[in-house]
């Protein structure tokens, strides 16, 4: 199932996705189903929302059971064996989907053909197929290091906080927060799209990496979803109006990953402080 974008010369792959994406819709529309809607142009319908962790990163390894049709309903892979292996091997959609769904979700994946094999025969696939899945996301499996990390990361925030005589909630998923202003009303679930202001600053050393806005645009849906999972565990808890400070393990924020243009070094430690500005 591992695919990459198709890129072949004379490909028009955005007129590809474009028309794919449509056709789903249409498919959609007509059956009375109604599914969330991605900027990747990946469609998706859950039928059990996981509650046993987050999503994957993409250098993660994950283990995921899967039946693969047509859109008709043709069945073409009965997913007779569990896949498990690194995100980043399996086709476009499933990274895409794979990277916002929880660890625990059963869904329903429709797949343009540009983010599956795209003009590529793939066995009995046939170029240009729409397909769909219908997946169980079992688990993200963490590796010794992954584990060594995050209790490394656990005992250097709580080691921060002490210092500073942070009285923070130790979230049970590694996230230490402080609530400085809950706000009342309604607070976003993870397919809700925000806009939120937010500092971010390296915990060792309390340089800022980031201040900014994010909101939705053309190109991006500002869903809880698409941020980083410990953003994710702060924007749950706030109404709009709400502010939080977030003390996030690297495995929680941008793992292995440096960034230069943040001067963000890999396996980093984070505080970010939130201002949740509006629920969309």
């Amino acid at each position: 199932m591992s695919a990459c974008l198709d890129k072949d010369a004379g490909v028009d792959t955005a007129a590809q996705l474009a028309a794919d994406t449509a056709t789903i819709d249409t498919f959609l529309a007509t059956n009375g189903i109604t599914a969330y809607k991605d900027k990747s142009g990946i469609r998706f319908t859950i039928q059990k929302l996981g509650t046993k962790g987050f999503p994957a990163r993409t250098d993660q390894n994950i283990k995921a059971t899967y039946v693969g049709k047509y859109l008709d309903g043709t069945v073409f892979d009965p997913g007779t064996k569990p896949v498990d292996g690194v995100l980043s091997s399996f086709i476009l959609g499933w990274q895409y989907a794979f990277t916002i769904l929880p660890q625990g979700t059963k869904a329903t994946l429709y797949v343009p053909s540009p983010l599956a094999y795209g003009s590529k025969v793939k066995g009995s696939i046939p170029a240009n197929s729409i397909l769909t899945f219908e997946v169980e996301f079992t688990e993200v499996t963490l590796s010794n290091a992954e584990k060594k990390r995050a209790t490394l990361d656990l005992a250097a925030i709580d080691a921060y906080l002490a210092s500073k005589s942070i009285d923070a909630v130790k979230d049970s998923t590694g996230v230490r927060y402080v609530i400085t202003n809950a706000a009342g009303g309604a607070q976003p679930d993870r397919f809700t799209k925000v806009k939120f202001s937010a500092v971010g600053k390296v915990l060792s050393s309390e340089n800022q990496f980031y201040t900014g806005t994010s909101e939705p645009n053309e190109y991006f849906d500002s869903r809880v979803a698409d941020y980083i999972h410990g953003i994710q565990v702060g924007l749950m808890k706030l109404g709009k109006g709400g502010k939080i400070t977030l003390y996030i393990p690297s495995g929680l924020a941008f793992g292995p990953y440096e960034n230069s243009q943040t001067s963000l070094p890999s396996n980093s430690n984070v505080i970010y402080e939130i201002e949740l500005l509006d629920i969309l």
